[in-house]
């Protein structure tokens, strides 16, 4: 991808015309429905605290997409989505990467609140997922099964399987690659051998996408997971690379170009903790921009995760936070750092942080 860009920047300068890197600009809520171009892809990272929410728009709002949905506050967070699409609005298609409830929770709002015409989801399923039977009873069944004319593709790999495209938007050329499709990751790590707990293989089933416009793409991780980190060098784990994101990165090295990880900007695995991001996994993927879906809780992002970004080579000024470098000392102010990327599909236009 940087090769690319630079190639388009070399031609420029020869003819006159030049791109700089967009500058990060903070707006209210109400000066970014009125500012931002309806005829360019709009990829909105919505803070919802320690969750991930992600809500898309495709060039002149053919299409809308919603990956996942936090779970605090989810009727502001629905507010903040019909400020941009203020009309009867349908969500042509809604994942969820896996079933964390900080990703998951808030979908149920959306299903609630608008006509959702399909549903992706891997099929992960266990004896210990959600005791309680919320997942399954109130979400799956209930209320996604419940949906009138809702398409839904779970297990996806029934569907359709990794290395495989999809077309999300045909007047656009946007399409989704799917690089990973599992519905039931192993029980063991393949190189340390070690024990995955139901958190860590509900974490690796997370579906992995890019969302592809032209040149320039989203790589959507959920909560994979990357390292042992019991043998990680006191936690620093710059070179290991096992779990989800070695198989990831397997394919992107001898599985064929279907398979490439390299993308423009990165939702960082498991909100920058530091049992996913590995050094291997990251230089594989080349990001120019990373974002970090986090609130406070759970000490994410690690202090190692942000090291192993900026070891990457992307610099500080592109890397965004939903949290805003929040403590445990200072109350997390949901929705106050939401950031919009803004692109033609040849370069990202415009980044604004979006308060509320």
């Amino acid at each position: 991808m940087r090769k690319i860009i630079s190639g388009i920047l070399f031609v420029m300068l020869f003819t006159g015309v030049s791109y700089a890197d967009p500058q990060i600009t903070s707006i209210q809520l109400d000066e970014a429905v009125a500012i931002l171009d309806t005829t360019k892809l709009r990829i909105h990272f919505i803070d919802v605290g320690t969750g991930l929410a992600v809500f898309i728009q495709t060039p002149n709002n053919h299409k809308q997409i919603f990956i996942d949905g936090g779970k605090e506050e989810t009727d502001k967070m629905v507010n903040y989505v019909g400020q941009f699409y203020p009309r009867e609005l349908v969500i042509d298609l809604a994942i969820v990467t896996h079933a964390d409830s900080d990703h998951f929770y808030g979908m149920m709002k959306v299903f609630d609140k608008y006509d959702v015409k399909e549903f992706w989801y891997s099929g992960y399923d266990s004896e210990d997922l959600t005791p309680n039977g919320f997942w399954k009873k109130n979400f799956l069944t209930n209320r996604i099964g419940a949906e009138a004319g809702c398409i839904i593709r779970s297990p996806l790999n029934s569907w359709k399987k990794a290395g495989d495209f999809v077309c999300i938007d045909g007047l656009d050329d946007i399409k989704i690659l799917l690089l990973n499709t599992d519905s039931q990751p192993p029980q063991r790590d393949p190189v340390s051998n070690r024990r995955f707990d139901e958190s860590l293989r509900r974490n690796n089933a997370s579906l992995v996408f890019k969302l592809i416009y032209k040149d320039i793409s989203f790589l959507f991780t959920g909560d994979i997971n990357g390292r042992d980190l019991e043998n990680s060098n006191n936690g620093k784990g710059l070179y290991e690379c096992d779990s989800e994101e070695l198989e990831l990165v397997s394919r992107h090295l001898y599985s064929g170009p279907q398979f490439n990880l390299n993308t423009t900007v990165l939702q960082v695995p498991h909100h920058g903790g530091n049992g996913s991001s590995s050094m291997p996994f990251l230089n594989a993927i080349n990001p120019e921009y990373a974002m970090i879906s986090a609130g406070f809780d759970y000490g994410h992002p690690s202090e190692y995760a942000l090291h192993r970004l900026s070891e990457t080579g992307i610099s500080e000024s592109k890397i965004f936070r939903t949290d805003d470098g929040e403590t445990e000392s200072v109350e997390d102010e949901i929705f106050d750092d939401s950031f919009v990327f803004e692109t033609d599909g040849i370069t990202i236009n415009r980044i604004f942080r979006v308060s509320m």
